[in-house]
C-alpha cells in the first residue's frame, strides 16, 4: 500500500493540493494513524491527521525521513516516540522522487503498535499458539499482549536465540516450541522476525506467510 501511494504522489509531489487529496483518502485514514509528506527543501510536513508542527519541527531529522532517503525505497523504522501523540509507534518511510527521479522528500505512514498487534492477531495458528513480531535487535513490535510491545523479547521468552528456525524452550515450567522466521527489508537485509509459539504438547505444525507487514508496504 505504501509503495502504491508513493507512486501516485510522485505524479505531482510538489503540488500541495494534489498531495492532500491523495493522503486524505478514507482508505489511508482508516489504515494508518497518520500519513504525511516531509520535504527536502525546507523540512516542512503535510499531514492528514490535522497536526500542525511548531516552528522547531524539521521532518528531515525524523528517523522515517532519514532512513527512507538513505535507502531510496520503502523502509520500516524501529519503534520510536511520535512527535504529535507521544505514543510509541513504528513508521513506514518511503522515498519520494519527482518525475525526473530527483529526491524531493519522504512519505511517512504511522502505525501504532496496537494496530499492528491487531493485524498479527488475525493470523490463525489453529488455536494452538500465537504469532508476534520483533525487530532484528529483539524489540517486540507486535504481540497479542499489548503490554509487551516495545519490550525486549528476552524479557518474556528467556533463552530465545534470534536465529531462524525452530527452538524448544521452557518458560515458567512449561515447554514451548518457538519458530522464528526472518523477514527481510526492501534491500534483502534481515529487518524483522515473525515468531510462532505454541505449547510443545500437542505439537501443531503451521505454515504462515513470512511477513505480516507485507500488506502495509
Amino acid at each position: 500500500m505504501a509503495s502504491a501511494v508513493t507512486e501516485s504522489l510522485e505524479i505531482d509531489p510538489l503540488n500541495n493540493d494534489y498531495v492532500e487529496d491523495i493522503i486524505t483518502t478514507s482508505t489511508l485514514k482508516s489504515s494508518f494513524q497518520a500519513v504525511g509528506v516531509g520535504y527536502e527543501s525546507n523540512g516542512s510536513l503535510i499531514s492528514n491527521d490535522g497536526w500542525v508542527p511548531d516552528s522547531s519541527y524539521d521532518s528531515r531529522a525524523r528517523p522515517w525521513y532519514k532512513e527512507a532517503k538513505a535507502a531510496n525505497s520503502t523502509i520500516i523504522t524501529d519503534p520510536y516516540v511520535d512527535s504529535s501523540t507521544n505514543n510509541v509507534i513504528i513508521s513506514l518511510g518511503s522515498a519520494l522522487n519527482d518525475e525526473a527521479g530527483r529526491f524531493v522528500g519522504s512519505v511517512v505512514f504511522d502505525v501504532t503498535l496496537t494496530t499492528l498487534a491487531d493485524l498479527v492477531n488475525q493470523t490463525n495458528l489453529f488455536n494452538a499458539g500465537y504469532l508476534f513480531v520483533v525487530t532484528d535487535k529483539g524489540m517486540t513490535i507486535a504481540h497479542p499482549d499489548a503490554s509487551l510491545n516495545g519490550q525486549p523479547v528476552a524479557k518474556f521468552v528467556p533463552g530465545i536465540q534470534l536465529t531462524q528456525g525452530t527452538q524448544e524452550l521452557q518458560i515458567n515450567g512449561k515447554d514451548y516450541q518457538v519458530n522464528l522466521i526472518q523477514v527481510p527489508d526492501e534491500t534483502g537485509t534481515w529487518a524483522r522476525s515473525s515468531i510462532q509459539m505454541w505449547p510443545l504438547q500437542p505439537l501443531v505444525k503451521c505454515v504462515i506467510s513470512p511477513s505480516c507487514l507485507s500488506w502495509l508496504a
